[in-house]
């Protein structure tokens, strides 16, 4: 008896039916959020394997979901009377007729209807080729991937063919949407764009059966929907920070699969390129659970008192007060040990940066932001012979007023990117001198933002990281070939010791560029280690480990220029043979002394 509720069986024909169906059942609305795994299977199943409640849960409003859209759009496409019939007439056959495992693997092997929507798509006649999917879709029924068993052979077919569809249904209902706002008519428009948001949404969720093509469109399509659709139908349970999580994870995940091979499954990347699926406080109340257009989905509301904690928990932008802090505030001392895996449980009231990071970490990145002001001030006076000071205090007086409301981020990524392109003109032509001024007005642009003011996706997808990186890498390219012209031995030390730095600097920002940075950063970092450690003494014990790193690092990225460093195989990317504590030793909290006594100095003949 027991072995009646504990055991795997095949669905019956009803059981397959509800799973599509048959509203949520009352024992998964009450544990959507419960993540443990039943012993036993309840007396009509959903499932073949047994899942986890709230996993259950999402699948079967998925499925339900799955059904509303095959509904809206057979009654919004007017295909004619034939068309239409056919339609009706099949799932009609197939609700009378048991289910056929092995007409199921006929439809799979024949692909001819997807491949004639598909080229109704390029014809751009997307309100045909939605019918098309959506009716392609629907001769699947009522077989779903978790009505067989894991180790079925249909079950990636179906999971591949069912993602792909959801995918090119999301296209197309993308294309619907903005025809109809073209045409102003929003409320349609809107309808479509809800559709193709949470179609995406679909061909997401099935991932791991999908083609990498599928996961980076959706993702793609996921990203130019998400913040435009929660504009125009705000939820009161979806907060600023969920979006901004979703956002990243989309942003991420497309940027890390761009120069992969479309046609390779998804499933068989290497894990550093299959981001992992945002935390469930993050996407519940922008998931099945509250599609309000699906019948008998669950829907739920959370404690409000729970909730408003929570809110006030979370990531939020910097005010300009906490923007400029990281840059002029000097770093205290801590009092106890610093963490640098766990993060604080509460956000401070006074931040630093966007996320909740390890107070190690922070401390880290306000070390190494103060260490990058310095040495623009370092290198700002000496292109500038402003012995007096007089030059760059009007320069950092003059950033201050402009408020980041009244030059906003673009604009100052904009002027930024000018600024390198003038510099590099300047490299080019022979006149280092000024380059190296250009550059270092080209990253003082972006102040006061910084690598850690802004979600991580937003420092990738909008260039920045790779700007910051690249500066870096020129300042120091630039200060390497003017130690080599300089009379003296202090101002050559001083020069290489600045490249040392500034290489420094760019290599720490590997994550958000690409190769070609972290590989010159690295060739740079080895060339000038050896002479900075004469100053910079700290680094002494330690060199032998560091070269080793550089080296390794620009010997396995011979042959990949253009890829983003994140993106890349594991094995690509050397990891750091120190832990956290010894880095402190030898990094930016380590070098403010000696960078105050170059401020002022005359450099240049």
């Amino acid at each position: 008896m027991a072995d009646r509720f504990t055991s795997p069986r095949p669905l019956s024909s009803e059981e397959m039916w509800a799973g599509y169906e048959a509203p949520v059942p009352e024992y998964l609305k009450s544990r959507f959020d419960d993540f443990s795994t039943p012993s036993q299977y309840p007396a009509q199943r959903l499932t073949y394997d047994l899942f986890p409640y709230s996993q259950t849960a999402e699948k079967h409003g998925l499925r339900l979901f799955k059904v509303s859209i095959r509904e809206q759009v057979w009654n919004l496409v007017e295909m004619g009377p034939e068309m239409e019939s056919f339609a009706k007439t099949q799932l009609e056959n197939q609700r009378r007729l048991p289910p056929d495992i092995t007409g199921l693997g006929e439809l799979l092997d024949f692909d001819g209807m997807r491949q004639d929507a598909n080229r109704i798509f390029r014809e751009g006649d997307y309100m045909t080729a939605v019918w098309n999917y959506v009716s392609n879709w629907s001769m699947f029924l009522p077989w779903h991937v978790d009505a067989l068993p894991r180790t079925h052979p249909l079950r990636p077919k179906l999971g591949e063919a069912e993602a792909s569809l959801f995918n090119n249904m999301s296209a197309c209902l993308l294309k619907i949407s903005e025809a109809a706002k073209k045409y102003e008519r929003n409320d349609f428009g809107n309808f479509y764009m809800d559709a193709a948001f949470k179609t995406s949404w679909v061909a997401l969720d099935m991932r791991e059966f999908a083609k990498v093509r599928t996961v980076y469109g959706s993702a793609k399509r996921s990203l130019s929907l998400i913040r435009r659709l929660f504009a125009v139908t705000p939820s009161p349970n979806v907060t600023a920070a969920n979006i901004d999580a979703m956002c990243a994870y989309y942003a991420v995940q497309a940027k890390v699969l761009e120069n992969v091979n479309k046609d390779i499954m998804f499933k068989d990347l290497s894990p550093e390129k299959k981001i992992p699926w945002p935390s469930f406080d993050d996407y519940w109340a922008m998931g099945p659970f509250c599609w309000g257009t699906t019948h008998g989905l669950v829907h739920v509301n959370k404690d409000p008192v729970l909730e408003a904690k929570r809110e006030r928990n979370q990531p939020r932008t910097l005010t300009e007060e906490e923007l400029w802090a990281i840059w002029t505030e000097d770093v205290p001392v801590p009092t106890e040990p610093l963490e640098y895996r766990q993060p604080a449980d509460d956000y401070p009231e006074f931040r630093f940066c966007y996320d909740n990071m390890p107070i190690g970490r922070i401390y880290e990145t306000r070390h190494i932001c103060r260490a990058k002001r310095e040495v623009y001030e370092v290198i700002f006076r000496a292109c500038r012979d402003d012995v007096s000071r007089e030059a760059y205090n009007h320069v950092m007086r003059s950033q201050r007023e402009r408020s980041v409301t009244s030059h906003p981020w673009g604009a100052r990524l904009n002027a930024a990117v000018a600024k390198k392109e003038e510099g590099t003109d300047l490299y080019r032509a022979k006149n280092i001198r000024a380059a190296l001024s250009t550059y270092i007005d080209a990253w003082a642009e972006l102040l006061p933002h910084h690598y850690s003011s802004r979600l991580t996706f937003e420092w990738v997808n909008s260039g920045a990281g790779s700007l910051e990186a690249k500066l870096w890498s020129n300042i120091s390219a630039a200060c390497i070939q003017l130690s080599k012209s300089v009379n003296s031995d202090f101002r050559r030390s001083t020069l290489t010791l600045l490249a040392f730095m500034s290489a420094y600097f760019s290599w720490h920002l590997r994550e958000y560029t690409s190769v070609n940075p972290v590989k010159n950063s690295c060739t740079r970092l080895l060339a000038t280690v050896s002479d900075a450690s004469i100053m910079l003494t700290t680094l002494q014990p330690k060199i032998d480990t560091l070269k080793t790193l550089w080296q390794q690092q620009v010997d396995v990225l011979q042959g990949a220029d253009d890829e983003l460093f994140m993106a890349l195989e594991r094995q690509k990317r050397v990891p750091n043979a120190m832990g956290e504590r010894e880095w402190a030793e030898v990094g930016p909290q380590t070098w403010m002394g000696e960078i105050e006594k170059l401020k002022g100095k005359r450099l240049f003949v």
